[in-house]
């Protein structure tokens, strides 16, 4: 027993395993990583997680801090990262294929993991839908599209040049027919609508 709280104490026997199997991470994980040393490379098992809350880091820096402890986790392919503010950046993770954040698409087409994702769940403006066609690795992508005033690109101005499924959902009137317009898919083989209307002019633009 001696040895073990040793262990424990000095070694974080069995703390690193645990840490490493709870794939939602809130402020009560932080505090165990930072209070027991623990470095990202030890993390070998940690594939997804989720940031269900972190409340307690409420100031830009960190918030930078966790994201740039994700961007070391060696195994880490899923990360449900949700309002990132701005510290995708910091995301330096090759593995990493499947993304749902609330980031500015901008933003994300900038960061080092756009080009190795394969899979997006986000929410963005008709307007900047286009910033995600940097992503030469997207084959699925779950869209929301957000009420816009401004205007998007020009007819066929941008294209998903791997994009195989879509599901998408919009809650503005002929923001379907704006974006097929605007952006062409021709990989697009699986298409689902999550609308309360489908409009004459959207599924002339969808098939198109």
């Amino acid at each position: 027993c001696r040895r073990w709280r040793s262990a424990c104490s000095n070694s974080h026997a069995g703390w690193i395993a645990e840490l490493s199997r709870q794939s939602e991470v809130d402020e009560r994980w932080m505090r165990e990583i930072t209070r027991r040393h623990i470095l990202p490379s030890q993390l070998t098992l940690m594939t997804t997680v989720t940031v269900r809350s972190l409340v307690e880091y409420p100031r830009n820096r960190n918030v930078e801090r966790v994201f740039e402890f994700f961007g070391r986790l060696p195994s880490l392919r899923q990360l449900e990262a949700g309002d990132a503010k701005n510290a995708l950046h910091l995301l330096q993770n090759p593995q990493l294929k499947t993304l749902t954040c609330w980031e500015e698409p901008d933003i994300l087409a900038a960061s080092p993991v756009s080009s190795t994702l394969t899979e997006l769940d986000i929410a963005c403006s008709l307007a900047k839908t286009h910033f995600l066609c940097q992503m030469p690795e997207l084959s699925r992508m779950l869209l929301s599209l957000d009420r816009d005033p401004a205007p998007v690109a020009g007819t066929g101005a941008h294209e998903f040049p791997a994009l195989t499924q879509l599901t998408l959902s919009a809650d503005r009137n002929h923001a379907i027919s704006e974006l097929f317009s605007s952006i062409r898919m021709p990989r697009l083989h699986t298409l689902s609508l999550r609308l309360s209307t489908l409009y004459e002019a959207d599924v002339r633009a969808i098939a198109t």
